[in-house]
C-alpha cells in the first residue's frame, strides 16, 4: 500500500480531533430540529428577510405569512444594530397596517442593541410596499436618519412611537382635522378622544408592571386611510392583556357574569375557585374578551376602561367597522354588540398586545 503523505495525515489527525472536541460540548444536549436559527451572512452583513405576505391576518389559516411575520420580527431584535444587517424587502408583495407598526416597533426597540449599520433593499414585487416603508419613515428608522413628527398640513400621519400621554391631542387634533375635515360632531370627537386616550393610558397603567419610568412604558400608533375608511392601530410591546386582567379585583366576578358555563366548568373542577388558580385554565382570547367587557358586576372598583367602550361604539355604528386585538396567544375579533366577538388561538404567541379598529370615513 502507497504511504500516505505526511501532510494528508496530519490534515486528518486534525479533523478527528475537531470531532471529538465537538462531541465532548454536544455530550448530553438533545438535538432540536426546530431550533431558531439566526439570520444567513453574506460578506460579513446579516441578511434579514421580510416574508411575501407581511402581515398578521392569517392566523387562523393554513397560510404560513403569520409564522413568517413573526419570525422576521424574531430576526430584527436578535442582529438589528447589534450586526451590519440588510433588511432585505425583494420577494415583500404584500404589508398590512397591523404588521407594519409591529414591524416598526421591532426595529425602534432594538436601536439600543448598538451601533452596527443597516441598509435597505427594496422590493421589486409591490412598488406600493416600497412606498408604505418610506412613508411610515420605517426606510429613516433603519437608516438612522433624523425626523420629526408633523401632525398637521397633510391626510397622513407617519408611525407615532410615544409613552405615557405624549401626543394624544395632536392625534385626537390630526384625525378631526385632518381626515374628517373638520366636520366630526361632538360626540364621535368625544368618543375618538376616550378611545385613543384610554387605550394609551392602560399602556402607561398595566403594559409594563415591572417598569417604573413612564418614559419607558413606550406604544406605537398609525393612522391611515384606506378607500375612505380609517385604519387605526396601537402597539405595545407589554406582558400582554391576559396578564393584567387577572389582576383585576372584578375578575372572577365578572367571569361568573359574563360567561356563566365557563365559570361552573371550573368550580366544578375546582370548587372556591380564585384568580391566579384558574388563569392557565382559561385561553388567552377569553381572558382578553373578559378585559374589554370590563368590570361589568356594578362593583365600581376600576374606574378605568372606558376606552373599550368608545371603541366598540364607534366600531358598531359604522357597517364596516372591525375591532382587532391580538395579544399573547389569543385573538379577539368584534364587529357590532349584536353579534358575539369571534375568540382564536394564534398560532405562535404574539409579542404585546395590538389593538386595531377601522370606521367608514364620512
Amino acid at each position: 500500500m502507497k504511504t500516505r503523505h505526511f501532510k494528508h495525515r496530519q490534515i486528518e489527525l486534525s479533523f478527528r480531533r475537531r470531532k471529538f472536541d465537538l462531541e465532548i460540548v454536544r455530550k448530553g444536549k438533545k438535538y432540536n430540529p426546530f431550533k431558531k436559527k439566526p439570520a444567513p451572512k453574506l460578506f460579513g452583513w446579516r441578511v434579514i428577510k421580510a416574508p411575501p405576505k407581511l402581515h398578521i391576518y392569517d392566523y387562523k389559516r393554513t397560510d404560513v405569512s403569520y409564522l413568517q411575520t413573526m419570525e422576521f420580527l424574531r430576526l430584527i431584535r436578535l442582529h438589528f444594530r447589534r450586526d451590519p444587517c440588510k433588511i432585505d424587502f425583494t420577494d415583500t408583495e404584500r404589508a398590512s397596517v397591523a404588521a407594519m407598526l409591529v414591524v416598526y416597533a421591532a426595529f425602534d426597540m432594538a436601536k439600543g442593541n448598538g451601533v452596527a449599520p443597516a441598509t435597505w433593499i427594496s422590493s421589486t414585487k409591490s412598488e406600493r410596499v416600497n412606498t408604505v416603508v418610506k412613508r411610515t419613515n420605517l426606510l429613516k428608522l433603519i437608516q438612522d436618519d433624523k425626523f420629526e413628527y408633523r401632525f398637521k398640513g397633510g391626510d397622513f400621519l407617519p408611525i407615532v412611537s410615544g409613552a405615557s400621554n405624549l401626543y394624544i391631542d395632536d392625534i385626537v387634533d390630526h384625525i378631526q382635522y385632518q381626515l374628517y375635515g373638520n366636520k366630526m360632531n361632538d360626540e364621535t370627537e368625544h368618543a375618538y378622544g376616550d378611545a385613543v386616550s384610554e387605550t394609551i393610558n392602560n399602556v402607561n397603567r398595566h403594559a409594563y408592571p415591572a417598569e417604573p419610568l413612564s418614559e419607558n412604558k413606550r406604544w406605537w400608533l398609525m393612522c391611515e386611510v384606506f378607500d375612505k375608511e380609517l385604519y387605526l392601530a396601537i402597539y405595545d410591546s407589554g406582558v400582554g392583556m391576559p396578564k393584567t386582567v387577572v389582576e383585576k379585583t372584578w375578575f372572577v366576578s365578572s367571569l361568573r357574569k359574563s360567561s356563566p358555563k365557563l365559570y361552573n366548568e371550573l368550580a366544578a373542577v375546582q370548587p372556591g375557585i380564585e384568580k391566579q388558580l384558574i388563569m392557565p385554565k382559561i385561553y388567552d382570547a377569553m381572558l382578553i374578551f373578559l378585559s374589554m367587557q370590563g368590570d361589568i358586576t356594578g362593583t365600581g372598583e376600576d374606574k378605568h376602561g372606558q376606552g373599550s367602550k368608545s371603541i366598540r361604539k364607534l366600531v358598531s355604528e359604522c357597517a364596516t367597522g372591525h375591532l382587532l386585538i391580538f395579544s399573547n396567544s389569543g385573538v379577539y375579533s368584534f364587529r357590532d354588540e349584536g353579534t358575539s366577538p369571534e375568540l382564536h388561538n394564534l398560532p405562535q404567541a404574539f409579542p404585546g398586545t395590538l389593538i386595531q379598529w377601522n370606521i367608514k370615513l364620512p
